[in-house]
C-alpha cells in the first residue's frame, strides 16, 4: 500500500515537472513573438516602463 502510493506521487512529481517544462516552452515562445513583433524604438520604451519602480 505505501510502495503504490509513493509510486502514484512519484508519477503526479513526474507530471507536473512535464506540465511546468511545457508551460516555460509555451512563456518563451509567447515573448519571442511579442517581441519580434515589436519594433526596436517600442520594445525599448515598454521594457523601461517595466523595469521603472512602481
Amino acid at each position: 500500500m505505501i510502495e503504490t502510493a509513493t509510486n502514484k506521487q512519484s508519477l503526479l512529481h513526474r507530471d507536473v515537472l512535464r506540465l511546468s517544462q511545457a508551460l516555460d516552452r509555451l512563456i518563451v515562445k509567447a515573448q519571442r513573438e511579442q517581441t519580434a513583433q515589436m519594433t526596436p524604438g517600442k520594445w525599448n520604451d515598454q521594457a523601461q516602463r517595466e523595469l521603472q519602480p512602481r
